[in-house]
């Protein structure tokens, strides 16, 4: 169990599949449907649209190019959704989150009904990611009096810089799992604030497909990369704006 907050910054987690060898045809979006329609009863589908451009010393073309279509399955209060598409499934839970330990059975849950569904032959990466935007009541700062991760300038052109975005890939210990981490700038949600995201994406790729009976704990150990990465991202300071939660206070959030 990591350290809770009253007004976490997170605004999107998610838990996304690759599989292999997956057993699909058209009936499967309708019957994984009707196994999780009692938590996700509403439906709707997104076209794929991707653009394949074409140079040669004669020519050159833009072509649009139509993918496979994504089905999502979305909660009545619009907080949590499941996406599907052949040898891929996502499982995503926007504000308000509520913890690590309450989500994660619904993602086994929806794990399992694909997996008996589609029979794939394994799962080639999964990963899981949580996006936060970090909002401060001040139009400047010192970023190292809230961050540990941030951009540091040679002295000699100053240390006041503006909009930026940083991805680094950090090592973590655990086999099979590699991190990014992304930072920068964010749209400013009110007057007189600063806005940041820092996005945590902890992704399995162990190079051998991974049996799907076994990826429990490696969701664990996803999670715990996250969680691990995101307190060793802030300071103190900021933990304070985002109002730990002590032993025997009520929780509200937070991975």
């Amino acid at each position: 169990m990591g350290k809770r907050y009253k007004i976490p910054p997170l605004v999107e987690a998610l838990c996304e599949f690759y599989f292999q060898g997956s057993h699909w045809d058209d009936a499967v979006p309708g019957l994984l449907y009707e196994k999780i329609k009692p938590s996700y009863p509403q439906r709707r589908q997104l076209e794929q649209v991707g653009v394949k451009i074409n140079l040669s010393a004669e020519s050159e073309s833009i072509t649009k190019k139509r993918g496979q279509p994504r089905i999502q399955f979305v909660s009545d209060d619009k907080s949590r959704l499941v996406q599907m598409a052949k040898d891929l499934l996502v499982v995503n839970h926007l504000k308000p989150y509520p913890q690590f330990e309450k989500w994660e059975p619904d993602i086994e849950a929806v794990l399992k009904e694909y997996v008996s569904l589609t029979q794939p032959s394994g799962i080639a990466r999964f990963g899981v990611r949580y996006i936060n935007n970090i909002v401060l009541p001040y139009t400047s700062v010192r970023m190292e009096d809230y961050f540990r991760i941030y951009p540091q300038l040679p002295e000699a052109v100053g240390r006041s810089h503006g909009p930026f975005m940083l991805r680094i890939e950090i090592p973590v210990k655990t086999t099979g799992h590699r991190f990014l981490a992304t930072f920068g700038n964010s749209a400013p949600q009110a007057p007189d604030t600063l806005s940041f995201m820092l996005d945590l994406y902890d992704i399995y790729d162990g190079g051998m497909p991974l049996e799907c009976k076994n990826i429990r704990n490696e969701i664990r150990i996803a999670h715990d990369n996250v969680e691990t990465v995101f307190e060793n991202s802030i300071t103190d300071k900021l933990r304070d704006l985002f109002e730990e939660v002590k032993n025997g206070d009520s929780n509200n959030g937070k991975s």
